[in-house]
């Protein structure tokens, strides 16, 4: 997973993920179903698993040209999230047999979606996902209770609401680990740049003292720019940097400390 999380570009990888593991999951469904029927372990007739071996085809080439054409081009994952939407309802409408348990698969869909950090796909595709199951009990449950009914679509929102608490909980996970990153990056710099004040007074004779003074300066000249929000932190990078570039480079790296 080191791949193009470094560059930032998770949720290429999660799309691309997204297809692959579903054409998995359907490939491994068409096999047991092919297993069972040809040792007549189920009843089930061959029509219907052709169907699912059809649909794991359908899965395996939808990956392959999400793949080549969508990832290198697509700006947004809102066409990713489209096309899983088209597969998802071609394999359960292809698979009318299966109708109870593959249905079931448009409420773990908007989760998924939480994992790519962007608020308006979930919100769009997380709804359309919900939509569509509630859509589905009309050719699930023609003749059921009301009660069942109402049971199902508890259970489509339910699925909305977790997926919402999921996105905040991991985006504030997300935001608390990148801040702790960039305090660590910040604690860096800072310890480099101190290591490098006394190498810098015993060449310069100047008195480190002037950073704190640097610091003064730039608070009072802070002062005058109210609408400038800068924080300590960079203040005190500020200072450094400007007592720091007095050392001569050249002579700091070839000569050794006396």
């Amino acid at each position: 997973m080191e791949l193009r999380k470094r560059k930032g570009n998770h949720t290429e990888f999660l799309a691309d993920r997204m297809f692959y593991w579903l054409a998995v999951l359907v490939t491994v469904d068409a096999l047991i179903a092919v297993l069972l029927a040809v040792t007549n372990a189920i009843s089930s007739p061959w029509v219907h698993v052709m169907g699912l071996v059809i649909g794991g085809a359908v899965s395996w080439t939808v990956y392959l040209l999400h793949k080549r054409y969508v990832l290198p081009d697509a700006r947004s994952p809102h066409m990713s999230a489209f096309l899983v939407i088209a597969l998802l309802l071609f394999l359960c409408l292809s698979n009318r047999q299966y109708d109870a348990g593959l249905w079931n698969i448009f409420l773990i869909y908007p989760l998924y979606l939480t994992f790519f950090h962007n608020r308006l796909l979930l919100l769009i595709w997380g709804t359309v996902s919900c939509l569509i199951y509630a859509f589905s009990l009309g050719v699930k449950l023609e003749q059921a209770a009301a009660m069942d009914v109402f049971a199902h679509l508890s259970l489509a929102a339910g699925s909305g609401i977790c997926a919402w608490l999921g996105y905040y909980s991991l985006n504030r996970w997300v935001g608390g680990a990148r801040r702790a990153a960039d305090e660590r990056k910040r604690e860096y710099a800072m310890t480099l740049l101190n290591e490098l004040v006394p190498t810098v007074e015993r060449k310069t004779r100047i008195s480190s003292r002037e950073i704190e003074q640097m610091g003064r300066l730039i608070k009072r000249m802070l002062r005058e720019f109210p609408e400038e929000k800068v924080s300590d932190w960079e203040v005190n990078l500020l200072s450094l940097l400007h007592y720091v570039s007095r050392i001569k480079w050249p002579d700091y790296v070839f000569e050794p400390f006396a």
